[in-house]
């Protein structure tokens, strides 16, 4: 039995949440504390507070102060609400809890590792995939949002890092030290987040396009030298995405350094970092930017149902070609697009169990998959061939700042760019985005007059069930040596379109689709010419 249903986000919202938790039991692998809730009703007649909680044995729960009735079976947290609670009533559980938190079958939840203690905030196998009930009471679904105080007991010697702020330190004097940490920003469960080790801190200061706030990298001392190295252009992928997705919204930039070997963790202004990659190169940096992408697509924006992770990891992955093109340039940008293109069409469907499946009707078991990442983004780069960069850029910038911490849907998503460029985006999403496939184009025939080249442009589907429709493709009329003489966009519709373009009267030329690859559909090309 659990709670964690988007629909009692409907009925009960969680405004603020504070987790109190002793993280010192390295032997027994155990926390203990409390977590306190301040619950307000959307609705009147609210007698019961269902709450996801699993594993962990609930000690007592205390509603304002007084001691209450509570049943806990299997990960629901029932709480029944004396008298009932109406629209606007406000009320404080506080539920003290202990034992060990659970761990996912593949991956994600709670990790012990030598000096090491820290959660991952999804769980690859679990069901939701939100992983916050492994170690506080909570909604757990993409809808919730809540802001977090973070109070963490640790041995003397060790550091906690939470999401947030640092607010204070304290000895306690009994061999143990209390952090305590702030985050004002309302958050999904998920993207809470503790990591505790024998850490040091990496801090600058970062100039944003908005706003100063702190970088703050935590990692062991005797790594600390290699995560700076490592870490070079971290402030060139926060300029990158500033400058493509408006001012950063958060009170930190946050890694910290965990001995997990399964990839990172987008815990808000937190990110868990595998010390692999750690490595003194510059090997993994489109790692850190992808996870720090998130801060705007996942974290700042939250797919709200997890069927359409693509919004969060769609998006991230995407941001690893902007990250490259606004460090090593457009080449650069165009040559990574150009091989994950060919992954796609060689061996996108096996990874993923040899199936095609729409971007926003993900089924569970590949939530975090080939297709929500790599198809993900390069249909995110074909969007911003769809629409051109200024409004590409402008659209998707107005759209975080509108639907800043909330959960989203594809059709919101569709809607706003819709009505923010003047430009139907429904053909492009009913393609792309709500049907699996991909389509691919090539010249069936073309006549040529002085003032006129028609072209019927033939459309070919891979295992999508429709054909796309508006389907923008750049015409360029090409020389013998390969030079461009003449390109223009049309928009072809159907199994065989003919359009037309008036093209400057020319002697001879090649006609090229999509030369410069701003739809990756399903098939590349490469263009050999030769001459004598």
């Amino acid at each position: 039995m659990r709670a964690a249903t988007p629909t009692i986000s409907d009925s009960l919202d969680i405004l603020h949440t504070t987790v109190h938790l002793e993280i010192t039991d390295y032997a027994g692998k155990t926390i203990n504390g409390y977590a306190e809730l301040e619950v307000q009703a959307k609705v009147d007649g609210m007698d019961l507070l269902p709450l996801d909680l699993m594993t962990l044995t609930v000690d007592s729960v205390w509603m304002d102060g007084v001691s209450t009735a509570f049943t806990h079976a299997g990960e629901l947290l029932s709480i029944p609400l004396t008298p009932a609670m109406n629209t606007g009533d406000t009320r404080t559980f506080r539920i003290f809890y202990g034992g060990e938190p659970d761990q996912d079958a593949s991956w994600g939840g709670w990790y012990w590792s030598g000096d090491y203690s820290y959660q991952m905030g999804v769980g690859f196998d679990a069901d939701p995939h939100n992983f916050g009930r492994i170690w506080f009471p909570c909604f757990d679904n993409f809808i919730e949002r809540s802001s977090f105080t973070f109070e963490i007991i640790t041995p003397s010697g060790y550091k906690a890092f939470c999401g947030g702020t640092l607010e204070s330190e304290s000895d306690n004097g009994d061999g143990t030290t209390t952090w305590i940490w702030q985050l004002p920003q309302p958050i999904p469960s998920y993207l809470a987040s503790v990591a505790v080790s024998t850490y040091s801190t990496v801090a600058w200061q970062h100039t944003g396009i908005a706003s100063d706030y702190p970088v703050q990298l935590g990692v062991k001392p005797s790594d600390s030298t290699k995560m700076k190295n490592s870490f070079i252009n971290l402030d060139a992928a926060i300029e990158a995405f500033e400058n493509a997705y408006g001012p950063y919204r958060w009170d930190r930039v946050g890694f910290t350094v965990v001995p997990f070997f399964g990839g990172a963790m987008e815990h808000a202004t937190n990110i868990a970092y595998p010390s692999f990659a750690v490595d003194n190169t510059l090997t993994w940096e489109t790692l850190y930017a992808h996870e720090l992408s998130h801060m705007w697509w996942g974290d700042l924006i939250t797919c709200s149902d997890q069927s359409e992770m693509w919004l969060n990891e769609g998006w991230a992955s995407f941001s690893e070609y902007l990250f490259t093109e606004a460090l090593y340039g457009r080449k650069a940008y165009e040559d990574m697009v150009k091989e994950q293109h060919l992954e796609i069409i060689h061996y996108g469907f096996a990874r993923d169990g040899g199936n095609y499946f729409p971007l926003a009707e993900m089924p569970h078991e590949y939530t975090y998959g080939f297709t929500t990442y790599t198809r993900g983004a390069m249909t995110v780069h074909n969007l911003r061939g769809y629409m051109g960069d200024e409004l590409f850029f402008s659209c998707i910038t107005e759209f975080l700042d509108e639907y800043a911490f909330q959960p989203v849907t594809s059709e919101q998503f569709r809607d706003h760019l819709s009505e923010c460029s003047g430009i139907d985006m429904t053909p492009f999403f009913d393609g792309w985005i709500f049907q699996a496939g991909t389509p691919a184009v090539e010249v069936d025939y073309f006549s040529y007059t002085a003032d006129d080249l028609g072209i019927c442009i033939e459309q070919k589907l891979n295992h999508a069930p429709d054909y796309f429709t508006n389907y923008p493709i750049e015409v360029s009329l090409v020389d013998k040596q390969g030079h461009t003489l003449y390109a223009e966009t049309v928009h072809a519709n159907g199994p065989n379109d003919e359009v037309h373009i008036n093209a400057p009267a020319l002697d001879s030329f090649y006609v090229v689709l999509d030369r410069n690859n701003l739809i990756a559909d399903a098939v590349t090309a490469d263009e050999i010419f030769l001459t004598t």
